[in-house]
């Protein structure tokens, strides 16, 4: 494993004191959230499941947004996820038909309860920080793209971006200044964003992290300072591997 820790050009003309801003912002907001998101997101993937499970299990009940889209989403994931999905409905609605079908009282209490685990499965939702703040491209969520750069899923995804942001980023503040520096990281975050919008313009998956901004961030410091020297952490395997490639 090799891990950048230092460059020749760290010591610049100021402070970078915006750099080292955003880093002290997202890990304040990855405190903050962290435990919010991992619970709420367990929660509504328990009630997701409750729903899903009951629907192909009552197949002539009446699926009401959002658990129609991830039904449908389901049986165009693959031919095997969707010849499963057929079964299991085909043998629900065998057994309906099997013992004279359901009467409408029944159907009636059975939607109320399908409902319900809707209900309980879009409040969980609702609930996230990444329904707030997240981006997610076939919801289109404007301000996503700029809060979505301060949301992290683990410690290492935010350590691993603050590492480049710290190397990078305040070199680049040093050379482009206080105001365009930011300006230009956010930018980047919100065409990395709209770039796998363009790719994948419905999907419901939310985008979070500040890699699209930090890759920008990194991108203006290897144009900037090609010939910089950058100092790595290597691990002994890594060390032993570079000994034998100098010696042969």
């Amino acid at each position: 494993m090799i891990i950048p820790i230092s460059h020749d050009d760290m010591s610049g003309r100021r402070w970078p004191v915006i750099t080292y801003g955003i880093v002290a912002l997202n890990i304040l907001i990855f405190l903050l959230t962290n435990g919010s998101i991992e619970r709420q997101q367990e929660l509504y993937v328990a009630k997701a499941r409750q729903a899903f499970v009951y629907y192909n299990d009552h197949p002539w009940l009446k699926a009401t947004s959002p658990l129609d889209t991830l039904t449908e989403q389901e049986k165009q994931s693959s031919r095997k996820s969707k010849l499963t999905m057929e079964a299991m409905q085909a043998l629900s609605q065998d057994a309906v038909d099997s013992r004279g079908g359901v009467d409408d009282e029944t159907k009636a209490a059975q939607q109320v309860e399908l409902d319900n685990l809707v209900a309980d499965m879009v409040s969980a939702k609702a609930a996230s920080p990444l329904t707030r703040y997240a981006y997610t491209p076939g919801q289109n969520n404007i301000p996503g793209l700029i809060t979505s750069q301060f949301l992290h899923s683990g410690w290492l995804h935010l350590i691993g971006n603050m590492l480049f942001l710290w190397l990078s980023g305040g070199t680049v503040e040093d050379r482009w200044g206080r105001i365009l520096f930011p300006i230009f990281y956010l930018s980047a975050g919100v065409v990395a964003a709209l770039v796998q919008k363009a790719v994948s313009p419905h999907s419901v998956v939310p985008l979070i992290g500040a890699s699209g901004a930090i890759a920008g961030v990194m991108g203006a410091f290897v144009i900037k300072f090609a010939k910089t020297r950058i100092q790595f952490l290597c691990s002994s395997d890594c060390a032993r591997a570079l000994s034998q490639r100098r010696l042969t």
